[in-house]
């Protein structure tokens, strides 16, 4: 895994022409010599060679997905609370009560917020602290641990055990959900659901027990002692009740093996970080023709439709919001629309699974007419502060508009791309280093304090795609061309002599990074192919694909990929960022950057 020498002989060529000052009399040396070294080099690095790079981290892919399920008793989350009566209440209306712990890390008032379709009263340590007598069932997933309710109540909550007694009149369509919140909507993780007191051990199956359904209205929370709270019984008027759990859910899960070089996620998810994986593979099989590379990505999406009905049944009716194709179905930011539909609308559009079409609309129409935007029509998230531009949103947008404004013949999905692209460089363009912040916040309109590394690569990437597609003619072509120049030139410099970038750009204590790399090179790459930049720029691109190669283990593995990363407020928190095996996010780079690269050498 050392540095390679062939792979540096270029550099040294680059290093001689850069300090050799050519004049008319040394001219012919001078290039004698160029293409002495040149010809030396490419005997060492050649197509073939990256082509059997990029081969071992794509059959490395395939040989990690197991397009696998096993079934699983749903587990309950600490945190987000979703009561559902379906499988316990009737179609009449009775009195249920439902018991659970709250275990909080200091002695203070949170913010408990509340969707219910139903009266609820709650009770903290035996005391009436939430009467809802007018239902609201509002509840909205903003972004990852973020949500939105409408009804929210300050509680005083003892720092350790604390009961929490829920009393409602439900029936089978009764579904009350809780969360203790921050100020910005994130979940508070300073406070949990246990029944661990009940129990004396964990049970992740459920953070509740119920009592009912019961006849009448009279039983109450005075009526039941906090010896009752945990026996497993009570007696009220002669009459026996008994706490019981609810019945537990069997739920699909995706198949990770332990042997797997990366476990957070499958590879066969609707995941961003997959979508542009099987983009890369896409790229793979039209320079090559090997039709294994194809059938992986067909296998996969077929997968994702055969199971559509499934999944969607299992997020809106079993609330497992946080299972298998989870994003398919909130449909709440751009991660989990755009960027996933690449390979959908790539087999779409090559007539090769026409069955997609109404998945492709779906994301289209969210795109183009939920997404939130600023009032200048700007993509945006309501995190880390609300209505914030995320650098990463031109990618998880603009390849994806593109590919729908050529499949429909509508010119504005390409005027929506292209006008992005420029609302993002007005935004977060760095004029003095040429490179792009990570974020840029609405409600101060100022930036992040980084030029993230996969930032600027996934602005860039999707730059070159809207290059590739957009209509020379379309009025905002040129200035889209000069904005990807301009970008370009605030690359180049930092590019070490091995061909790495750094995490942050522009911060050379910060580590080097792989998935940045590769879309820096496979930009450059596509700028010298496509006459975007002149052939000098071809040596940025062979040393960048260098700088990758060097981070390919022998059995296709890649290292130094960045974790999933939010918009920090601090420099380290992106030094600090962990790089896990062969990570998804920078696996669709390095494989599109190994076809251009050997595109180009063959060029």
């Amino acid at each position: 895994m050392g540095e390679n020498p062939s792979r540096l002989i270029f550099n040294n060529t680059s290093e001689f022409l850069n300090s050799y000052q050519l004049d008319m009399t040394k001219m012919k040396k001078t290039t004698f010599f160029f293409f002495l070294v040149f010809n030396a080099f490419s005997q060492c690095i050649n197509s073939q060679t990256i082509i059997d790079d990029v081969t071992k981290v794509a059959d490395k892919i395939i040989s990690e997905t197991s397009f696998e399920f096993e079934n699983k008793i749903q587990t309950a989350d600490r945190y987000l609370q979703i009561i559902d009566f379906d499988r316990i209440a009737t179609d009449d209306r009775k009195i249920f009560l439902c018991q659970s712990f709250l275990d909080a890390k200091s002695d203070k008032e949170y913010q408990l917020n509340v969707s219910s379709n139903s009266n609820v009263e709650i009770f903290i340590n035996g005391e009436k602290v939430i009467d809802v007598e007018e239902p609201d069932n509002h509840f909205q997933v903003l972004a990852y641990d973020m949500y939105s309710f409408r009804k929210s109540f300050s509680i005083k909550v003892d720092q350790g055990t604390n009961s929490i007694l829920i009393k409602t009149a439900a029936d089978k369509k009764t579904k009350i959900i809780l969360a203790f919140l921050q100020e910005d909507n994130m979940l508070d993780q300073n406070v949990s659901f246990t029944l661990m007191p009940f129990f004396n051990e964990e049970k992740v199956y459920s953070n509740w027990v119920f009592i009912g359904p019961i006849d009448g209205s009279e039983i109450t929370n005075e009526i039941i002692s906090e010896e009752d709270i945990t026996n497993t019984s009570f007696c009220f008027d002669r009459e026996i009740y008994s706490w019981y759990l609810p019945p537990n859910n069997l739920v699909r899960k995706d198949v990770t093996k332990k042997d797997y070089s990366f476990n957070k996620h499958s590879y066969f998810e609707w995941h961003y970080a997959n979508g542009q994986m099987l983009l890369g593979m896409l790229s793979l099989y039209d320079l090559i023709k090997n039709e294994k590379y194809i059938d992986h990505v067909k296998k996969f999406c077929e997968l994702t439709l055969n199971t559509f009905d499934y999944f969607k049944y299992q997020f809106e009716n079993l609330n497992e919001l946080n299972g298998f194709n989870h994003r398919l179905f909130r449909r709440v930011m751009l991660d989990d629309t755009g960027a996933p539909a690449l390979p959908f609308v790539e087999l779409y559009t090559r007539k090769k699974l026409d069955e997609t079409k109404f998945l492709i609309d779906i994301i289209a129409d969210y795109v183009s007419n939920k997404q939130v935007r600023l009032e200048d029509g700007t993509f945006c998230r309501p995190e880390p502060t609300v209505m914030t531009v995320w650098a990463d949103d031109l990618f998880m947008s603009v390849p994806f508009l593109i590919r729908y404004a050529k499949l429909t013949g509508e010119s504005n999905y390409f005027d929506d791309a292209a006008k992005q692209i420029l609302l993002f460089y007005e935004k977060l363009f760095n004029h003095q280093t040429q490179l792009y912040y990570h974020g840029w916040f609405s409600n101060d309109q100022t930036t992040s304090v980084a030029h993230w590394g996969r930032a600027n690569g996934w602005v860039i990437w999707a730059i070159t795609e809207a290059l590739l597609y957009l209509p020379k003619e379309h009025k905002d072509y040129s200035k889209i061309l000069d904005i990807y120049k301009n970008h370009v030139q605030g690359l180049i410099p930092f590019q070490n002599k091995n061909g790495r970038w750094h995490q942050v750009i522009d911060k050379p204590e910060s580590y080097e990074e792989t998935s940045s790399t590769a879309m820096f090179t496979l930009a450059i790459a596509r700028g010298v192919l496509n006459n975007w930049l002149d052939e000098s720029y071809t040596q940025y691109a062979i040393n960048g694909w260098n700088g990758i190669a060097d981070k390919i283990k022998d059995d296709g593995t890649v290292e130094g990929i960045c974790r999933g990363t939010g918009i920090g407020f601090d420099l380290e928190f992106y030094f600090d960022r962990e790089t896990p095996e062969n990570d998804p996010r920078g696996l669709g780079a390095v494989l599109t950057a190994g076809v251009e690269v050997s595109k180009l050498i063959e060029k």
